[in-house]
């Protein structure tokens, strides 16, 4: 049974952490809310890191393989950037794992083919592995500038990206079809930090139709449990300076904060509206997902 956002308990919080999450993500939470490190975070990241330069695919916790993935590449970039360094030995040697499951056009796709001989939620075996994505290559792009990354793999990907959304400057055509998490992982371009598109105004024509295309701003929709799978406000822009924040109305921010308050359950976690594949992944999606919202409820001033 949730709580009512006038009872967040951060306590009850960090004891379902201590209990149910990776240490992964209780180092994150002793960093944000604690005596906690840089440095732990880092330690605690570096156990998902591959010789190859890559990220295991259990770092997510619904594919369960340790065969670096695209997608975990994002998710581990995503902790450094909370962090605040993308230090320059992970960033070359991921950037060089990336040149060798890249396509020709110099972006990756969705999963590796890899990923259907490990247990794994189903859409992880239903992606073809071949056809290159914005998602993830787009939020791959958009942290590896933001932290000053150079490498040719980056190079070719931002390419790839501004061909994928309209925006390269050709008028050849609208780009790839974008679906809820390529909107997501997209809007990682409108960081300041990433060079300008040939065509700006085509690349954020793009990605405000596919705001309001795939954005689900009623909040009943993104209820654990609510029919289909839909994601809302805080899971494209979670926090005030994010760019994908221009495109959402306030008052649909205002309410997706005012539901997360609302989630919180009677154990002090957090749950996530979709079914995980095992025990092992829903404790390790609701460590996540229990922390993320102590995170951006802290950015938004709901915490006190």
């Amino acid at each position: 049974m949730s709580t009512s956002a006038a009872s967040l308990d951060i306590a009850a919080a960090e004891t379902f952490l201590r209990q149910e999450a990776r240490i992964l993500d209780l180092r994150r939470f002793e960093r944000a809310f604690g005596e906690g490190t840089d440095a732990s975070v880092l330690a605690a990241l570096s156990a998902y890191r591959n010789a190859d330069g890559g990220y295991a695919g259990i770092l997510e916790p619904d594919l369960r393989t340790t065969i670096s993935q695209p997608q975990s590449a994002e998710l581990a970039l995503r902790i450094l950037d909370e962090v605040g360094t993308v230090p320059a030995d992970v960033a070359s040697g991921l950037c060089d794992w990336l040149v060798t499951v890249s396509g020709d056009d110099g972006g990756v796709p969705f999963t590796h083919p890899s990923a259907r001989a490990h247990p794994a939620a189903p859409h992880w075996h239903h992606a073809d592995g071949e056809t290159s994505s914005l998602n993830p290559t787009a939020a791959l792009v958009g942290i590896l500038h933001r932290h000053g990354v150079e490498h040719p793999w980056l190079d070719r990907a931002t390419a790839f990206c501004w061909r994928a959304t309209g925006a390269d400057g050709t008028a050849a055509g609208a780009g790839e079809d974008l679906d809820l998490y390529s909107v997501r992982a997209a809007l990682w371009l409108l960081d300041p930090a990433v060079p300008a598109a040939p065509d700006p105004a085509a690349l954020r024509t793009c990605l405000e139709q596919g705001v309001r295309d795939h954005i689900a701003l009623d909040p009943a929709l993104t209820e654990p449990g609510a029919p289909g799978h839909h994601i809302g406000p805080l899971e494209v822009a979670p926090f005030p300076g994010d760019p994908g924040r221009a495109f959402l109305p306030q008052d649909a921010v205002a309410a997706a904060l005012d539901a997360l308050a609302a989630r919180q359950r009677a154990d002090g976690g957090w749950d996530v509206n979709f079914e995980p594949i095992s025990q092992a992944a829903r404790a390790g999606w609701r460590g996540w997902a229990t922390l993320h919202a102590l995170l951006v409820l802290r950015a938004a001033g709901r915490l006190h």
